[in-house]
Formats: structure tokens, sequence, C-alpha cells
């Protein structure tokens, strides 16, 4: 990091902690492969997530989708983009795949990582 720049503010003027990551591409995908929450700060409030998908848009754009869990306005399927993403930290908590988890949902030009979804099957007894 260069010393000249003044450390990093969330969207309130509050400093990132330092126990928060400034780049979190890396991390994203490590919650992924985990099945880990994500605490984001993202658009001036912090955002607990369980991350599904992360890669390049259509757009040329660094995203997240991910289910919110808390922050924001509520629970819901957001895709969070990451030149919006302040700080990230990994958190202990584990989660399942979303059932309503379709990659489909929200095509990527190229996908960095992501869940599988969940295979359901119509078998007869």
């Amino acid at each position: 990091m260069d010393a000249s720049k003044p450390p990093r503010n969330d969207l309130r003027g509050r400093s990132v902690t330092s126990s928060m990551t400034r780049d979190p591409s890396g991390l994203i995908c490590r919650a992924i492969r985990e099945r880990r929450l994500l605490e984001l700060l993202y658009k001036g409030s912090r955002r607990l997530v369980e991350p599904h998908q992360y890669g390049i848009d259509r757009r040329g754009r660094l995203v997240l989708n991910a289910w919110q869990l808390s922050g924001g306005n509520g629970r819901h399927w957001g895709n969070f983009f990451a030149d919006d993403i302040v700080g990230a930290k990994l958190t202990d908590r584990r989660f399942r795949p979303r059932r309503d988890y379709h990659p489909e949902g929200y095509p990527l030009d190229r996908t960095l990582c992501r869940l599988q979804a969940q295979v359901r099957y119509r078998g007869s007894s």
C-alpha cells in the first residue's frame, strides 16, 4: 500500500477496521469455497451475506451474488459490486447453499468462483 495515500474510509467517513480487507476478491472466493458468511462494508452499511457466486459481469464489473442476511434493506438476493465493497471480513459461521440459488439467474461473462447449485431429483419411491 502506498504510504502517501490516506487510509480508506467507508461511505460514512469511518475508517475501515483493521480486521477487514480492502481487496476482497481472494477472501470472497475463500468464503464461497468454505461456505462461510462474509461481513461487508457496502454502500455505507454493514451487511452479513452468504456468498454464492463471484465473477465479472457483462459490463466488466466484478460482482458478488449473495443472499443478504442483515444490513441494507433486509433479507434478499443481492448483487454486490466489488467497487462498492469498502471492506470484507470472513466470519466463522457457515451456511448451506440456498435452495433457490441458480447460477444462471445472474449470468457472468467470467466466473471466478461459485457454489454448485443444489441438485434436486424427483425419484420414484
